[in-house]
C-alpha cells in the first residue's frame, strides 16, 4: 500500500476504519488478519505488517484509540474528546483510556500499571505530567483510604468511592447523619399532624401523611441544617434508615416511581403478649392442659413470666 499525503487516508486505512464502525466496543489488532485477509497475490506476513502500520498511523491521526485487553493491543474508534489529545505519546494516550474506561468509579495506580505493562517511573511520571495539564485528579476511597485513585479531572467521583456526603476527608460525619435522621422524622411528623386535623377519613388521613424524599429534602434546606448541597437519593438513605428503626414505613408509589414515606403507625415496643413464646412454638397447636405439651410443662413459659 502506497503512502498517502497527510491527511488523506489509504484504501487499507479505510478499510481499518470499516471493521472498527462495526466493532464499537474495540477490536483485537490480530484479529484484523481475519477481518482484512490478505490480497490474493500479496504474502500474509507483509500483508500483517502493513495492517498494523496502518492502525499504528491512524491512532496517531487521532482516528483511533489505542487500548490493551489482557496485554493483547486493541483499538477503537477514537471519540470527539480523545482526538484532542493526538500530541499524547503513544504511553500516555494508553493510561488515559485506562483512566477513562473506568468513569468515576476511579483507578488504583497498580490497576492501571497491570492494565498497561508500563514501567513504575514511566507511569508515574505520566500520572504527575497529566495531573499538572488537569487531564486526570486523585481522590481518595473511604474503602481503602492508603489507595491513590485515579479518575477523569471534569469526572464528579462516585458516592461509593468517597462516602457521599456521609464523609468529609474520610472520615463519617455521624453527628451530621444523626441531625438528618431528626429533621427527616420531625418533617414526616409535621405531615402526620397535619394530615391528622385535616382528615377525619382514615384513610385519606393515611394517604396525606406521606411525604416524597424530594418534600423532605424542602424541608431540610429550608432548614438550613445541610453545609452540603444534597441529592434526593441521599435524602433517600437517611428515610430508610428510619425505616429500617422502625420509625417510618414505606410504600412504592407507581405514579412516582419511587418509594414514599411516613411515620410509622407500630408501636416502638412491642406489647408483651406479642413476645410470648407461644407464637414461635412449633408444638403450639399440640399445646392444652393436661396433655404431654402443656402451659404447665412448658419450660420457656416461665422465665418470659418471670417466674
Amino acid at each position: 500500500v502506497m503512502a498517502a499525503a497527510a491527511g488523506v487516508l489509504t484504501e487499507l486505512e479505510r478499510l481499518i476504519l470499516a471493521v472498527c464502525e462495526g466493532k464499537p466496543e474495540g477490536i483485537l489488532v490480530e484479529d484484523f488478519q481475519e477481518k482484512l485477509p490478505a490480497p490474493e497475490g500479496q504474502n500474509a506476513d507483509e500483508h500483517r505488517r502493513e495492517v498494523v502500520t496502518s492502525v499504528n498511523k491512524l491512532v496517531k491521526k487521532g482516528k483511533l484509540e489505542l487500548l490493551q485487553m489482557k496485554g493483547k493491543p486493541m483499538v477503537r474508534l477514537a471519540t470527539t474528546e480523545s482526538s484532542k489529545f493526538k500530541d499524547m505519546t503513544k504511553e500516555e494516550r494508553l493510561v488515559y483510556q485506562t483512566i477513562q474506561d473506568v468513569g468515576n468509579k476511579g483507578i488504583w495506580t497498580r490497576d492501571i500499571r497491570r492494565n498497561t505493562n508500563l514501567d513504575i517511573k514511566l507511569l508515574t511520571r505520566i500520572l504527575k505530567t497529566m495531573e499538572s495539564r488537569k487531564l486526570v485528579k486523585v481522590v481518595m476511597s473511604v474503602v481503602a483510604v492508603k489507595k491513590k485513585m485515579y479518575m477523569l479531572y471534569e469526572l464528579e467521583p462516585a458516592q461509593a468511592l468517597t462516602g457521599g456526603p456521609w464523609y468529609t476527608d474520610q472520615d463519617f460525619e455521624s453527628e451530621f447523619v444523626e441531625g438528618l435522621r431528626q429533621l427527616a422524622f420531625t418533617c414526616l411528623d409535621q405531615r402526620a399532624r397535619k394530615a391528622a386535623a385535616e382528615h377525619r377519613d382514615p384513610i385519606a388521613r393515611s394517604q396525606a401523611s406521606f411525604a416524597a424524599a424530594r418534600d423532605v429534602l424542602d424541608f431540610v434546606t429550608a432548614a438550613k441544617f445541610s453545609f452540603v448541597q444534597l441529592k434526593e437519593e441521599s435524602v433517600e438513605e437517611i428515610l430508610e434508615t428510619l425505616v429500617f428503626d422502625g420509625k417510618v414505613e414505606a410504600v412504592f408509589n407507581a405514579a412516582a416511581g419511587r418509594r414514599i414515606y411516613k411515620i410509622s403507625n407500630m408501636p416502638s415496643v412491642m406489647p408483651d403478649v406479642l413476645c410470648a413464646p407461644c407464637g414461635v412454638c412449633p408444638v403450639f397447636h399440640n399445646c392444652a392442659e393436661g396433655s404431654v405439651v402443656s402451659p404447665q410443662t412448658c419450660i420457656y413459659l416461665p422465665p418470659w413470666m418471670n417466674i
